[in-house]
């Protein structure tokens, strides 16, 4: 038994589209890929951001409790010496500097400054809130606010290895702490891979 469409100005397009497809697909894919070969290689990294790179990733499981990732959107801000004065990046591998700053793997300091001096214990709440306890039976003294930064044009940023800086054309960041205005939240002992 045949079923007809009821509306068979809907499905006549739609058949011709899916057979339109299967035969663009058959025939350009083969020649796509012989381009490609012919050119080296069909990727060529962008010198500006990328959404596939910028995206959030899985996650690794540390257990350490300054290892941080973020799920969702932003970026780890970081100070050093550049003409923006700040890097963006989504790694998230904290320690605690000689200074008794938090810093990143690389030794560059969050923005805003976070010093937890010589603090034996250093807890991150997921929005953000860093507590240190000074002695052994103390409690924790809040010690700063990790903020993030979000672009509303990620694939303009300026690429440099895992780090990020803005462009013309990238917009000002926004910042907010973790979990507000649209900002992802922080894993507490993971780190994306």
């Amino acid at each position: 038994m045949r079923v007809e469409c009821p509306v068979p100005s809907v499905a006549r397009p739609v058949r011709h589209f899916i057979r339109h497809s299967a035969f663009v697909i058959r025939h350009s894919l083969p020649l796509l890929f012989v381009c490609c070969l012919l050119a080296g290689g069909c990727y060529n990294p962008p010198k500006t951001g990328n959404p596939f790179i910028d995206t959030p990733r899985s996650r690794n499981k540390t257990e350490r409790s300054l290892d941080l990732a973020i799920i969702g959107d932003g970026y780890f801000i970081v100070q050093i010496q550049t003409t923006s004065g700040f890097l963006f990046t989504r790694r998230g591998a904290m320690s605690v500097s000689t200074n008794g700053e938090l810093v990143n793997e690389d030794g560059y300091r969050l923005y805003p400054p976070i010093i937890v001096g010589d603090a034996n214990l250093i807890t991150i709440t997921p929005d953000g809130v860093v507590r240190a306890r000074h002695g052994d039976n103390g409690p924790a003294d809040v010690a700063g606010q990790i903020l993030l930064a979000r672009f509303d044009k990620t694939e303009n940023l300026v690429i440099d290895g895992h780090y990020r800086m803005p462009s013309d054309n990238s917009g000002n960041p926004t910042t907010a702490r973790p979990g507000a205005n649209r900002m992802g939240v922080l894993a507490i002992g993971e780190l994306e891979k």
